[in-house]
């Protein structure tokens, strides 16, 4: 059965990316990408039931300034928060208050999440995130959904 991954990040060079590494956490992993939080939260209900990773992104900027508002993954992480938790978030950001605000929300809510802070170094998706998904790909769902973390 395929497994589904979320992503909320705006740079088209980091969606690549993804693209790319996604692979590697086995042939069953599918994933969805947004490049704005309006978008995602329009859909977002869904897919959350069929989520086994959720990856999001703070800081969204606009492609052109006539471009409506991208708004930021707290937006996600504010709705994620009052929900029962589904599986683990990695919270990935240059924005290192902002990721630990992101962060924080979701502890709260008693989602599994862990924070990945780069600094656009060139391999981080490689480096930094790929080590945490695959640690959480290797979480069964029925474990992120037992009353420890709900």
């Amino acid at each position: 059965m395929p497994r589904l991954l979320l992503i909320l990040d705006d740079d088209r060079i980091r969606l690549r990316g993804f693209d790319e590494i996604v692979p590697r956490l086995g042939s069953e992993w599918l994933h969805r990408a947004w490049r704005d939080a309006p978008s995602m939260i329009a859909e977002i209900d869904s897919l959350l039931g069929q989520a086994q990773l959720i990856s999001l992104d703070h800081d969204l900027y606009k492609d052109a300034p006539s471009d409506p508002d991208p708004g930021t993954g707290r937006m996600i992480a504010d709705l994620l928060a009052k929900r029962k938790p589904v599986c683990p978030v990695i919270v990935h950001s240059t924005n290192t208050e902002a990721a630990w605000g992101m962060f924080n929300e979701l502890a709260s809510g008693k989602w599994q999440v862990e924070l990945v802070h780069h600094l656009n170094q060139t391999s981080w998706i490689e480096d930094l995130w790929l080590p945490v998904a695959k640690k959480f790909a290797l979480v069964d769902r029925r474990a992120a959904q037992s009353p420890e973390h709900s």
